[in-house]
Order: structure tokens, then C-alpha cells, then sequence
């Protein structure tokens, strides 16, 4: 009964066997990361530009402008017919 405790236990320690059924896992995997990389690395993202202070203020002014409070006229999405003539 020890013995079968054990192997169990050993069991779960073991590495998982490489399978056909999980390459497209491992595939898509790589190529996930390989495609992040080229974007990051590879080209002018825009990434670095998060953490440049002048984003983060458009994106605030972005917001208060959408919730209307820097305007004098009734935001567009309280608006029942900007919402019909967009859609």
C-alpha cells in the first residue's frame, strides 16, 4: 500500500510526455511570442510612449471630454439620435 502512494506521488513529479496532441499548444505559444516581439521590438510600436506624461494627460483630457464635464453642450452619448444617425 506504501508502494502505491509512492508511485502516485512519483507520477506527479514526473514531466508531462511530449505528444502530437499538444504541439498546435506549443505552436501557437511560440508564435504568440514571436509576434509580440516583432511588434515590440522590430517597429515603432508606440510602447514607450505610455509612459511618457503627455499620453496619460490627452488620455485624462480624452475622458473628460467623453464624459462631457470640459463642455458646455450635452455629451454625444447622451444623445438618442447622434446614437441613431452613428449606428
Amino acid at each position: 500500500m506504501i508502494e502505491a502512494r509512492e508511485s502516485s506521488q512519483e507520477k506527479g513529479l514526473r514531466r508531462r510526455p511530449f505528444t502530437f496532441a499538444r504541439l498546435p499548444f506549443y505552436i501557437i505559444g511560440a508564435l504568440v511570442v514571436a509576434a509580440w516581439s516583432y511588434i515590440f521590438i522590430g517597429g515603432d510600436s508606440g510602447f514607450t510612449d505610455l509612459f511618457e506624461g503627455r499620453t496619460w494627460e490627452n488620455a485624462g483630457d480624452f475622458i473628460l471630454q467623453l464624459s462631457g464635464l470640459r463642455s458646455e453642450d450635452t455629451p454625444a452619448f447622451l444623445e438618442p439620435a447622434k446614437w441613431w444617425a452613428t449606428g
